[in-house]
Parts: structure tokens; sequence; C-alpha cells
């Protein structure tokens, strides 16, 4: 309904009235019928004519006052004296608005010094930046955002080192739709032995994270987000590990996917798995998953099965890595995913460093679906599997060492 002026309330409410009485029979309208009708119709034009012209009124009021918003000036011309623009011709001569400036987050001199407080004034879908640098920040990030550790000409990033929010880590994840990019994370230590480089707490959904180092900490990445979709790509994880086989390289937990492309999980420690991932699908490529020198557990422990896919990278489990096993899948009976159940590892290299351990073997596994090995390069296997699986294996290369494939002689390095 239309908020009427206030001025015009006292004729309005005289006209209404007025004809609302006028409508009722009344024995002086039988006297004198055709008179009244007339006066009736005369009010009823005026009324309609009134309504018609406030109406007008109205929206050349509106017109207006949309046009003079148009036309303030933003706080920076004000600060300044520029001369205030007509923001209506600037969008159509030069196309949409600027998005709003990334905040940005340093030690000292620069808009917020404080990671917390810059989330906080951050709205949904925003960039914040953090400058290069050593720093003690944290940050719970509740809002869909994206989070920029910058780095300066040397290639120095922003680090992330000895802030912990929640008990938890640095970056605490609580929201769809989050990315985070750019930042070394290290030395995360909290009391419960499983603080990690990134948390992603259960009420987050989709996450990307990407171009991250995250090294010597208790965990990597940990956590799940429910049904989102977790992406890492571009990043290192290094000696990353901890409380004897309960904390990992990268832990996932519940997930819709995870995907691991362009990355390194490198030399895990005390029995971690290099990558443990109870996702519905999860998704390795293009990647290095190597023990090297650390005491790694599995490289990949899929957990609760699912749809797990491993393909043009290197898997390598070193001398001191504590299982005989390469990749396990649905070990976990507690935590099986629901259907469909399937592996397909191809075109990878994946090589047994320990030659003198009794068993190396490519898998070990509960049967939930088929498991396809094909196109891999496959160096110090003694065995595909600690079982009898219904494996598909195709065209593998199976060679008995690192000489016999090419390769340097193994030194605990890339190399």
């Amino acid at each position: 309904m239309r908020s009427w002026p206030s001025r015009a309330l006292p004729s309005l409410i005289a006209l209404f009235l007025a004809y609302g009485a006028l409508e009722t029979p009344s024995a002086a309208a039988d006297q004198s019928g055709n008179s009244l009708a007339k006066e009736i119709e005369r009010l009823g034009a005026d009324l309609r004519k009134l309504r018609q012209n406030h109406d007008k009124a109205l929206q050349d009021i509106e017109k207006r006052l949309d046009r003079l918003k148009r036309r303030l000036p933003s706080e920076d011309q004000a600060i300044s004296g520029q001369e205030p623009k007509n923001l209506e011709a600037t969008a159509s001569e030069s196309g949409p608005l600027p998005s709003p400036q990334p905040a940005t987050v340093c030690g000292e001199g620069c808009e917020f010094t404080d990671l917390r407080a810059a989330i906080k004034a951050a709205e949904s879908g925003g960039v914040i930046t953090v400058a290069p640098g050593l720093h003690g920040f944290c940050g719970v990030v509740d809002k869909p955002l994206t989070l920029r550790g910058l780095k300066d000409e040397a290639g120095k990033r922003a680090h992330l080192a000895g802030g912990v929010c929640m008990g938890k880590g640095p970056l605490v994840l609580q929201s769809s739709d989050i990315v985070i990019e750019g930042f070394e994370i290290s030395n995360v230590a909290v009391s419960s032995r499983n603080g990690a480089c990134i948390r992603i707490d259960p009420q987050a959904g989709d996450i990307t994270i990407r171009d991250i180092y995250c090294h010597d900490s208790e965990t990597g990445i940990l956590g799940g987000s429910g049904d989102g979709k977790i992406v890492v790509e571009d990043s290192l994880f290094e000696r990353n590990g901890a409380n004897k086989g309960r904390a990992h390289g990268i832990y996932i937990g519940k997930a819709e996917s995870f995907e691991l492309r362009r990355s390194q999980v490198l030399s895990t420690k005390e029995k971690g798995h290099s990558l443990k991932s109870g996702a519905l699908t999860t998704i390795v490529e293009d990647s290095v998953l190597a023990a090297l020198d650390g005491e790694n557990s599995r490289a990949i422990d899929a957990y609760g099965g699912g749809k797990l896919e491993v393909r043009r990278s290197v898997i390598q489990q070193g001398k001191n890595s504590d299982n005989h096993d390469a990749i396990g899948i649905a070990l976990q009976p507690k935590n099986v995913n629901p259907e469909p159940h399937e592996t397909l590892v191809e075109d990878n290299w994946i090589i047994f460093d320990d030659l003198e351990r009794c068993c190396r073997w490519l898998f070990r596994a509960k049967q939930f679906g088929p498991v396809i090995a094909r196109d891999n390069q496959i160096v110090g296997m003694t065995d595909f599997a600690q079982s009898p699986l219904n494996t598909d294996m195709e065209r593998n290369r199976l060679l008995k060492n690192r000489r016999e494939a090419g390769l340097s002689a193994y030194d605990s390095t890339l190399g």
C-alpha cells in the first residue's frame, strides 16, 4: 500500500467519509435523488482525479530521489574535494562499477593488524590479503571469502606461525565458497596433538586451497566439509604428522569429494598416512606422495572406500614406511561409504624403496568394488595385494629395482 503525504490526509479522510455517507440511502436522497446523484458523481470524479495527481506526484518525487542518490559523491571524493560525478552515466560509459578493493592485514601501517578483525569486517564474497612476513595471526572464516597470502619480490610469503584459533590451527574454515591461497603455514601444535595448518569444520562447504606451503606441523589439512567439495592445487605439504599415526600429511574426513592436483606430500612423520581420505570420491592427479626419509604409514588410505582415482602421479614408500602396502581401501568397516565403490590407478610411477622388506603390496583392501591398475610403472613390488582381489591389471610394467627402471639410486630425496 502506498504511503500518502500527511498534509493530504485531512482532505482525503473528508472525501472518503463524505463518499461513504453519500453512498448510504436516506430520506433526503429519496426527495432529491437527481441532484444528489449528480453530487455523488462529481465527488467521485474529484476523488479519482485527486488520486491520480497524488500518484503522479509520488512517482516524480521517487524519480528525483533516485537521481539525487546516484549523484552523491563517494567518501573518497568528499575527502579530496573532487566534483561529484553522475555514477549512472559513469557506469554506462565504462561498464559495471568496480568491486571493493581487498582488505589488507599486516603487522603495522595498513588497514588491519589482526586477521580476525578483517574477517569480521569483510562482506560475504570479499577478499582479504595478508602481507609478506612472519605473522602470529589466526582466523575463523565463517563466511564466503578469499584469503590470499602475498609474496614480496624475493618470493617471501605471508607466513602464519604461532597463532591458533579454537585450539585447532591458524585457519579454521566454517563456511562454503572459501578460497585459501598463497600462504606458508608452519609449526602448528596444540594440546590434542592434531593441530592443522588448515582446519575444515563439518559445517563448511566447497573449499579451494591452492599454492600453500604447509610444513612441520601435526597435520597439514584436517577435517571434512559435509556434502562439500574440497580441492587442493599446486601446494606442498612437508614433514607433517604426529601422535603415533593419529595425525597425517593430509586427513580429509567425510566430504562429497576431495581432489589433489599438482601437489606434493613429502616426508610425513610419526606413522601418519601421506594422504588419508574418507570422501565419497578421492582424486589424485599429477602429484607426488613420497615417504622419502619420513616415517609414514601408507601413501594413500581411502579408509571409507568409495571412488578412488590416482593418475599421472608418483607414489613412493621409503625404508622407514610403517606399512607393507602403498594404498589401503575401505579398511575401517564402521566408516565404509555407500555405493558406488571403485578404484582406478593408472599411468603412475609406484616405487618401493625397502627391498629387504618381506612384503611390498600395491593394495591392502576390503573388496567393495572393481579395482583397476593399468599402464603403471611399478618398482620393487612383491605382489599386487595382501589377499586376492577382483583386480584388473592391464599393461603394467613391473621392475625389480630402481636400476632396472633407469632411476637414480635411492637417497631419501626426490632426485
